[in-house]
């Protein structure tokens, strides 16, 4: 099974968004506060599995619906914390695999602070490459912004600087961890987890905290961001 094909780029672009054959939002798998997105939406499910469990209530479960899956499937949360601006945080989790033929991992990725209202960076890349006009209601009445907003810190344990710490196979609960720095001009971190190919991914005690310096970070270094 070929991984995500292409640089850190093309998951920069497509890693938090949505599916862009159905921009409108009220086609978002949304489970217990989490979104379902990737590549390949269509080939995912997403679902709260009362059968399994680490701590929490119930786990959270992606799994891949086809046997040849292309592409991946994640799952995101969002927050737009102000306290975290300046600081280096650290996203943990507990996750659990079975049969993973490609990779799976946490994610987090931290955009910069923009000055307006807008729709979103998954929407308004899917309305582009499809020419079509943002809905009155999505917009709040504001035009589509000029640019994109910049990716600041992301790590996803498989492409960060040759840092691959992804998962494979099948895979007891274990906790993992990623710390990245949010600068002072931080908007929305988005973070979550993900599948690439076949297999199923369990996640369970998801948080962000704010951690010292003491702890090293496990995301891409600026350098290598602007690179992409």
């Amino acid at each position: 099974m070929k991984k995500i094909i292409g640089s850190i780029n093309l998951l920069l672009c497509v890693f938090i968004f949505h599916a862009c054959s159905k921009p409108n939002r009220s086609d978002r798998k949304m489970v217990d506060g989490w979104t379902l997105t990737g590549n390949y939406i269509s080939f995912y499910e997403l679902a709260e599995d009362k059968n399994v469990r680490h701590n929490g209530k119930n786990a959270i479960k992606v799994k891949s619906i086809k046997a040849s899956t292309l592409g991946f499937g994640a799952t995101y949360k969002s927050t737009k914390d102000e306290s975290y601006a300046g600081k280096r945080i650290r996203l943990s989790g507990f996750l659990k695999t079975e049969e993973v033929k490609d990779w799976a991992g946490l994610w987090i990725r931290v955009e910069e602070k923009m000055n307006y209202k807008y729709m979103g960076s998954a929407d308004r890349q899917c309305m582009e490459v499809q020419n079509l006009q943002p809905k009155v209601e999505d917009t709040i009445n504001e035009p589509l912004p000029p640019k994109q907003p910049a990716t600041l810190a992301f790590d996803n344990m498989y492409d960060c600087g040759g840092n691959n710490r992804s998962i494979k196979g099948t895979t007891d609960w274990k906790k993992y961890e990623v710390v990245v720095d949010v600068p002072a001009n931080s908007g929305n971190i988005y973070y979550g987890a993900l599948l690439s190919a076949g297999g199923t991914l369990w996640l369970d005690d998801l948080k962000i905290e704010v951690v010292d310096q003491s702890v090293p970070i496990t995301g891409c270094k600026e350098e290598s961001l602007a690179s992409k």
